[in-house]
């Protein structure tokens, strides 16, 4: 008795244990925004958001677009507020004139609310035009002076200045007072750029500018020291894509650069890697430059896996077809009527042929047997011509043409009897 009371309490234990930890579903559910409202136009470039606490959310996904989500030129904020402990519904960030979209999401352990969006506008300019920025700074965010990072792509980003229509940013390598090299040199409308930088020491510097004036430089020291081990990061296939059909025996081989990788291993296998017939190539670089190789029409997968001395990537595959177009010279002109050595007392006799994809006209050439004169060449973009020969024995011969290529001449006999 008491073993099946043990039981059932561990069963009641198993079910309520189950209950607590369940997560609500909010797919279904949407965040009511509060401010700013839908179209409003802003005379101020200091933005706050807010919106109300919804239900079984623990934190929130805030973003916002220039000019819409749908057209993008740049996501100028995406970031995620609030924990299980502290609820968050605001947030306050700058943006330079213009037209944006935002909208917000609410987050939980496993699911997430739908978005809301709404739209508004920044507008100062309409009343300063005109404004000096030469006595202005523009206020850096980060890389902040003297920092050392370790990721390969590195985020700037700054604060917008009033007035601003765009900032020029310029990294240069080690410092800009004795540069070795100015790796960067970009002029861009938004709050934030992003590129990829080897290991070394820099320095990166931001004016803001408008149509009149230009602050001075803003300048920050930093270093980029990147680990070694790739065995984290992934190639990047460029060509062939995936699922692409090359009309050509020859074929090209591309993919991106591994910051720290010294060696790229590329192979190639028919019809894949799983069930593989032949491996016809399976070789290493020491760079990411495109390779060509010659192959014959199949299904293939390739990949490519990078490396260096202590670590490598895993690789990445993916899927192509040759199924190669024959070289026009390396086809040949089916004649479709007369028959060879047709013989006839008609003077109008049409001539016709097989069509060939590649070809864009046709020349024929009918040369009397009699004094082996030309006795008509003439070009059509059609499979038949009707010729009203003399009397005599002719050969008629035909070839198909294009702006680079063109077939042997396919030759048969035919006579016209008195």
């Amino acid at each position: 008795m008491r073993k099946l009371i043990a039981v059932l309490f561990g069963i009641v234990g198993i079910y309520s244990c189950e209950d607590i930890i369940s997560v609500p579903d909010i797919r279904e559910d949407s965040i009511v925004l509060l401010a700013p409202a839908d179209n409003v136009v802003l005379n101020d470039v200091e933005v706050t958001f807010t919106w109300e606490e919804a239900d079984f959310v623990d934190q929130y996904q805030i973003q916002v677009a220039s000019p819409t989500f749908e057209e993008a030129s740049q996501v100028v904020l995406d970031t995620i507020v609030g924990d299980s402990l502290a609820t968050i519904r605001s947030i306050t960030r700058s943006f330079i004139p213009d037209t944006y979209q935002w909208r917000v999401r609410g987050l939980n352990s496993n699911f997430q609310t739908l978005y809301t969006t709404r739209n508004f506008i920044i507008d100062t300019l309409g009343q300063d035009e005109d404004v000096d920025l030469s006595m202005s700074m523009v206020t850096t965010i980060a890389p902040v002076d003297g920092t050392t990072l370790t990721e390969s792509e590195i985020n700037f980003n700054w604060e917008a200045l009033e007035n601003a229509t765009s900032y020029n940013v310029q990294i240069a390598f080690p410092n800009f007072e004795t540069p070795v090299q100015v790796v960067r040199d970009t002029t861009l409308t938004g709050l934030s750029y992003t590129t990829e930088l080897a290991s070394n020491t820099y320095e990166w510097r931001i004016k803001a500018m408008n149509d009149t004036s230009e602050t001075l430089y803003t300048t920050h020291g930093f270093s980029v020291i990147h680990p070694l081990d790739i065995s984290g990061d992934s190639v990047v296939l460029i060509a062939p894509t995936s699922g692409s059909v090359i009309e050509n025996n020859t074929v090209s081989f591309s993919w991106e650069a591994i910051l720290n990788a010294t060696s790229y291993e590329l192979q190639i296998a028919t019809p894949d890697f799983e069930n593989a017939v032949q491996i016809p190539v399976d070789m290493t670089f020491d760079t990411a430059t495109t390779q060509s190789f010659n192959l014959e029409d199949g299904v293939y997968e390739w990949r490519v896996r990078a490396r260096n001395a202590i670590s490598e990537t895993d690789v990445t595959t993916s899927d192509f077809t040759v199924d190669a177009i024959e070289d026009l010279s390396d086809q040949e002109v089916i004649i479709s009527a007369p028959e060879d050595g047709f013989e006839t007392t008609e003077t109008m006799v049409s001539l016709s042929w097989e069509p060939l994809e590649q070809a864009t006209l046709y020349r024929v050439v009918i040369t009397d047997l009699e004094d082996t004169t030309v006795f008509l060449e003439q070009t059509t973009s059609e499979t038949t011509i009707t010729v009203d020969f003399m009397p005599g024995m002719y050969t008629w011969a035909i070839r198909a043409e294009n702006e680079t290529q063109n077939t042997p001449f396919t030759l048969q006999t035919i006579t016209i009897l008195e």
